[in-house]
């Protein structure tokens, strides 16, 4: 019974990672030796190789957006291996192995049996081998390299490069006494997806080298994920070289403990969706709005200011209502009869009311068109001047626009999407959760056409959104149509964050 076990934890940060590979063998050992009459029958447990080492990606393909990027024309294309596929992450690993076994290792040429020699198992074989160097103990420090390639579909390949030295003797009987005993390691392994994606197949082939000795290993079987992180797998594998050579039949069950990158990437996601949140709410309440006037207000303001000697003075009354369709900016109507104010006050009152127009009672907010009616005033002959009267008409302004039923605007955009037909109902369920109206879904070409007028302050991220939705199949134009009312719990959210 063979347990192998893999411990791997993201050190400092995520590139670096410190992991823990090793195995533990439970095994019986029947020998009989009928030419010394005797029997042996042993029952041990090993611990075997151990490896404890570190792993740092310092190349990752995948992070360059422009080299990966998804067609937005083709599905084919997508799927297609292309040259940028072929370069891999690379990643570096260093390390050292512990071979806690301090038994003699024998192989063929001598029992015709590789595997352990247990001690009771020596007797007079031992003089068979004595002019040999038996192996020790062993601590293999190692330096490595690692190759992954993510290919369009489904292939995965991955390439590891290895170079080990054994600082103690070699761990099968050799007649060259050396303290240094350095190993070339390769291994190739290669999967491939199935189109369910719980299972997959998988092909192996290992080889390593040294001064004295060569071998090598393949394995290929399939796999299958029975839950998130398990996976049961039968594998078939054997040996080249080995004298004889030998195959196996092996079925292996894996569960992965992932607690920590879990939570890691977890935490890490939360952030960032927050993050991108914020900012495209902060871009939402800089999106230029104005304010519109939706009712007539009647108002009469009477400005007074005596500070001793020469004071200030106006009185004006007006009406305050929505322009006329079509017209922008301000329409003013002077329906003062009989000099009540001096016509040469009226320009001031007329200017007063502009710029108040720029900066609206509802957080500032400018407003693009409304129609003022100036009914009647008066003024005094010392205190009253051209100052006076406009800084009347701003301050009436104010009070009048939120009788006037003064609203937020915004920007409302014509928008057209391109689409897939098996895409169309997760892009129309988007546009809605973004306050979008659909007004029209045709055919062209194929494809399907959603044509929607949406709020300019909703479509901030909408491009990569849609193609998350569509894997990149989808396109979309987009143009200024109008100015509608803001809704009143955004309206609200918007004058709180401007006004703090």
């Amino acid at each position: 019974l063979n347990f192998n076990y893999l411990f791997r934890y993201d050190f400092l940060n995520e590139k670096l990672e410190v992991f823990l590979d090793g195995n533990i063998i439970t095994r019986n050992i029947l020998d009989n030796n009928y030419i010394n009459n005797y029997s042996t029958d042993i029952k041990e447990t090993i611990i075997g190789k151990q490896t404890l080492g570190f792993k740092y990606l310092f190349f990752d393909p995948f992070k360059n957006k422009k080299w990966h990027s998804q067609s937005v024309y083709s599905w084919n294309a997508n799927r297609k291996i292309r040259l940028v596929d072929f370069i891999p992450a690379i990643s570096a690993i260093a390390g050292s192995s512990f071979n806690f076994d301090n038994r003699i290792q024998y192989d063929d040429l001598f029992f015709k049996v590789k595997q352990p020699l247990h001690p009771d198992l020596l007797n007079d074989n031992i003089m068979r081998i004595k002019t040999f160097n038996y192996p020790e103990q062993t601590i293999s420090p190692f330096i490595g390299i690692a190759t992954q390639h993510h290919f369009k579909g489904r292939w995965v390949v991955v390439n590891n490069f290895f170079y080990e030295i054994a600082m103690k003797n070699p761990t099968f009987p050799t007649n060259t006494e050396t303290s240094n005993y350095n190993k070339i390691n390769y291994m190739f392994t290669i999967t491939y997806n199935l189109s369910n994606p719980n299972w997959s197949i998988f092909g192996e082939f290992q080889t390593f080298k040294n001064k004295s000795y060569s071998d090598d290993f393949f394995k290929f079987g399939i796999a299958n994920l029975t839950s998130k992180n398990s996976q049961v797998d039968l594998n078939f594998g054997g040996s080249f070289k080995t004298t004889p050579s030998y195959t196996y039949i092996n079925v292996g069950f894996s569960q992965r403990f992932d607690w920590h990158k879990d939570i890691s990437e977890e935490e890490k996601q939360a952030k960032k969706d927050f993050n991108l949140e914020l900012k495209q709410r902060r871009k939402q309440q800089k999106v230029e709005k104005k304010k519109a006037i939706t009712q007539l207000a009647d108002h009469r303001e009477v400005y007074k200011k005596q500070t001793g000697g020469r004071g200030k003075f106006a009185d004006i009354v007006f009406t305050l209502e929505p322009a006329e369709d079509g017209k922008q900016g301000l329409e003013f109507v002077n329906e003062i009869k009989g000099g009540n104010v001096p016509r040469e006050y009226i320009p001031s009152v007329e200017k007063g009311f502009k710029d108040a127009m720029q900066n609206g009672p509802l957080a500032g907010f400018e407003v693009d068109a409304m129609k003022v009616t100036l009914k009647d005033g008066s003024f005094h002959p010392v205190d009253s001047d051209s100052l006076s009267l406009e800084l009347a008409a701003k301050i009436g302004y104010k009070e009048a626009a939120r009788a006037a039923g003064a609203v937020v605007m915004e920007p409302m955009m014509k928008l057209e999407v391109l689409t897939p037909e098996e895409n169309m109902g997760d892009i129309v369920g988007d546009l809605n959760r973004r306050r979008g109206q659909v007004n029209s879904m045709d055919d062209r070409a194929g494809s399907k056409v959603v044509k929607a007028i949406v709020p300019l302050s909703e479509m901030f991220g909408y491009v990569t959104s849609l193609r998350t939705l569509s894997s990149g199949r989808a396109t979309s134009t987009m143009e200024f149509s109008h100015y509608a009312e803001t809704p009143k719990n955004i309206s609200e959210e918007v004058i709180s964050a401007t006004v703090g």
